[in-house]
């Protein structure tokens, strides 16, 4: 067999190689760079979730936010941007001022927050300072560290908190932060009372009531409170899938 005969099929398998090994390396990117697919006639809930972000890693970390994400775009209003959009909402009666109760205080520094929620959580919030005081005592409490946030405020926010992201569910008014390192006003770290609390909020999530995350590097339990579906029934709007509402 004559030297040009082995050449050639020898060169053209490189090439195979080459293009097989190209595509490749370029396959993550053109998969997770593609925009979810939405209904032709899209809802309210679709209209403002966040379906269509672009999944830049592929982390459990991820998948939690976007839960919690779609959970507030659920409600039926894009992220609150300006002060204008968020007093619309207090007028329209879907976000309520948030008040001390049994249970819960503010704290003294929500300096990106409002003191505003939507009906749902700030109902889900009584009852979880209810439920906290019937099993750490009637007079302990927990301490709010968060609230609404405006999408201006949240992006001030990822400068000096490392937990912050430019996205959030607190802008849809859904969403609170609990500190677990300030009980009774004091903070310190009380084992304790953050185990009752994070039970509590085991069994709320496991009952399709909420979702949280126990964030690490600034203390705090986020908090997102699911849409009841009698809302959507009131309301005549179409429901999302069944990991966003609560069945009431």
């Amino acid at each position: 067999m004559s030297k040009k005969k082995i050449i050639f099929p020898v060169s053209a398998f490189l090439l195979v190689i080459a293009l097989v090994a190209l595509v490749y390396i370029l396959m993550p990117f053109t998969i997770f760079s593609q925009t979810p697919s939405i209904s032709s006639n899209p809802s309210e809930y679709y209209k403002y979730s966040i379906l269509n972000y672009r999944i830049k890693k592929k982390s459990k970390e991820c998948s939690l936010y976007k839960r919690h994400l779609n959970a507030g775009a659920s409600y039926g209003w894009p992220p609150i941007k300006t002060e204008a959009e968020l007093n619309e909402l207090i007028h329209q009666r879907k976000l309520t001022e948030v008040t001390i109760g049994r249970g819960y205080r503010i704290g003294p520094n929500l300096t990106h927050s409002e003191h505003y929620l939507t009906w749902d959580a700030y109902r889900f919030l009584q009852e979880l300072g209810e439920a906290y005081c019937e099993r750490a005592g009637s007079d302990h409490t927990f301490t709010i560290t968060s609230l609404t946030r405006m999408v201006s405020k949240q992006k001030r926010l990822t400068r000096i908190n490392m937990n912050a992201a430019n996205e959030s569910s607190h802008s849809y008014g859904c969403s609170f932060d609990i500190s677990y390192v300030r009980f009774d006003g004091v903070r310190a770290r009380n084992r304790v009372q953050e185990k009752i609390l994070e039970e509590l909020l085991e069994e709320y999530q496991n009952k399709q009531r909420i979702l949280f995350i126990k964030e690490k590097k600034i203390p705090c339990f986020h908090i997102t409170v699911k849409r009841s579906k009698r809302w959507f029934e009131n309301r005549n709007y179409p429901l999302p899938d069944y990991d966003i509402y609560v069945d009431e």
